[in-house]
């Protein structure tokens, strides 16, 4: 039996306003806030409340992450990271452009895997145990590590569409095989 759930959508977003930000005021007005423009240009926000973190670039760009299962989710979460930063002295802010990046899943295709076997039936997959214990297998839109639990992790999709063309397939092969 092949389950999967979206665990976790990466959406950027650009967030306009009137004022260039500053992103070491910022760091100064906003709790749970990292920031080190030495190490990493961006701001880095998190609360416990809205779940997950935004980095935050001087030229706008933002880039939320987190558990969210859904577009909607992940635009609900940045918009509230930006209700943040408006709160905090920028009232002209608003957020356009917003796009995913990448998509997360965790599948289980319902019983446990040879690895080897798998490895030899399906084309592009790489198992090295003595590197990693998980078989890796490349697809032209996915990224899957699988472990002989039977347990599947998907990453690199970029569209929800691709799930259903691309990945559920794999991993029925995968689970046939």
């Amino acid at each position: 039996m092949l389950e999967y759930r979206v665990t976790n959508v990466v959406l950027k977003s650009v967030l306009v306003t009137t004022n260039p930000l500053d992103l070491s005021t910022l760091a100064n007005r906003l709790n749970n806030v990292i920031y080190n423009p030495q190490q990493f240009s961006a701001l880095r926000l998190k609360n416990k409340k809205i779940g997950g973190s935004m980095l935050l670039f001087a030229n706008g760009y933002a880039v939320c992450h987190g558990p969210a299962t859904s577009h909607y989710e992940a635009r609900r979460r940045v918009r509230r990271y930006a209700r943040l930063v408006q709160k905090a002295g920028y009232e002209g802010l608003r957020v356009t452009a917003s796009q995913i990046l990448t998509i997360t899943l965790a599948a289980d295709v319902g019983h446990a895997l040879n690895l080897n076997d798998v490895c030899t039936l399906m084309t592009g997959s790489t198992y090295e145990p003595e590197l990693h214990n998980a078989l890796m297998h490349r697809t032209r839109r996915a990224h899957f590590n699988v472990f002989s639990t039977g347990k599947v992790v998907v990453t690199g999709v970029r569209k929800f569409s691709h799930i259903m063309s691309d990945v559920i397939p794999t991993l029925i092969e995968m689970s046939i095989a």
